[in-house]
């Protein structure tokens, strides 16, 4: 699949944008002792205490996300506004929903980067949000028909089509002669991939393509050098490689990461040890995936009118304290905006 990054964001609906925090809270200090059981923002039964702020913004990015009473009133408010509305209709979701959705995440975050980024985010994090996704899924009675997974198939082919895949060798060194040398050898017989991995072993300059003798991981285009995906794939004027051949020494610019002035030339061979064409799968083979992307898609719509509506009503009793510094501040009344929810968030980076 191509692009499931974007769809895996959304999968967990407009909450994930919603659900953006802060690394510190200024409700530290060294002067003052706090009462971490101190109520610092209420609505109807559900709380938030002092503790559940700080606990909150020790899990959090300062270099990305608000600070303080900005925490306090965004991610922690939504929070409560889910808990408490879903109190109130007696909505629940079970550890085992949270646990088949988290895998169902996982599942279908085909993106290298995509998995990289749930992975980092820790397990309690993971199920907090995931959880609160599901009591909104529940409370608006979002469902997707089977009619709705196709549609959004048809729509979305991109979604669910496989790129096309090589698995290379390669041969890489930063000296022409020896990359001349390496392609006359292929160009005079030794041309399998047995024997491109031991001319990699050779004269590969680089320490992983030379440890692994050449064998890199099966990639797509999108995952190379432009110069690099037309010389495997082709383009308007050059054919696509097929298993077994290899490129003409190719040269490549290799920047330098803290002087670009120092940037050198190496040369790369490219050998094919095979391929996978462009695969765009059958609905029926992805039913389930068309399910959850659509289910994800419909969320982002549903989960803005859903809060809208929220702070609309039980979000006119939000009281909250207006000083973090104060250890006795007393809560206010400071009823939610729905017009925040009138244009949807930021995706999630």
């Amino acid at each position: 699949m191509k692009r499931i990054q974007l769809w895996c964001v959304l999968c967990s609906g407009i909450l994930i944008g919603f659900l953006s925090g802060a690394m510190v809270t200024n409700a530290y200090s060294d002067a003052i002792k706090f009462n971490f059981d101190q109520v610092v923002g209420q609505l109807g039964e559900t709380k938030i205490t002092r503790g559940d702020l700080a606990q909150a913004a020790i899990t959090k990015d300062a270099g990305r996300q608000p600070l303080g009473l900005d925490l306090l009133s965004g991610e922690l408010q939504e929070q409560v506004l889910v808990n408490e509305a879903a109190r109130l209709a007696n909505v629940t979701v079970t550890a085992d929903e949270v646990d088949q959705r988290i895998q169902e995440t996982f599942t279908f975050a085909q993106s290298a980067m995509t998995r990289k980024r749930l992975e980092a985010v820790p397990r309690q994090n993971l199920e907090k949000q995931l959880r609160l996704v599901l009591l909104v899924e529940k409370m608006t009675g979002l469902a997707v028909t089977p009619e709705e997974a196709r549609q959004f198939y048809a729509k979305h082919p991109d979604v669910f089509s496989a790129p096309p895949m090589a698995k290379l060798i390669c041969i890489d060194t930063l000296n022409i002669d020896t990359a001349t040398k390496a392609y006359n050898r292929l160009k005079n017989g030794e041309d399998t991939s047995a024997d491109a991995s031991t001319l990699s072993k050779m004269y590969s300059t680089c320490e992983v393509l030379n440890h692994h003798k050449g064998v890199a991981e099966w990639a797509s285009p999108s995952s190379m050098s432009p110069q690099v995906a037309a010389t495997v794939f082709g383009n308007e004027e050059n054919p696509a490689l097929k298993p077994g051949d290899y490129s003409k020494v190719i040269s490549l610019k290799i920047p330098d990461s803290i002087d670009p002035a120092k940037s050198r030339t190496g040369y790369l061979i490219i050998y094919v040890d095979d391929i996978h064409p462009a695969h765009t799968p059958k609905f029926d083979e992805v039913r389930t995936a068309a399910t959850y992307f659509c289910r994800a898609a419909k969320f982002s719509d549903v989960a803005k009118l859903w809060f809208a509506k929220q702070a609309q009503t039980i979000g006119q009793n939000w009281q909250q304290i207006t000083d973090l510094r104060d250890p006795l501040a007393p809560l206010k009344t400071m009823p939610i905006s729905a017009q925040r929810y009138q244009t949807a968030p930021e995706p999630m980076q």
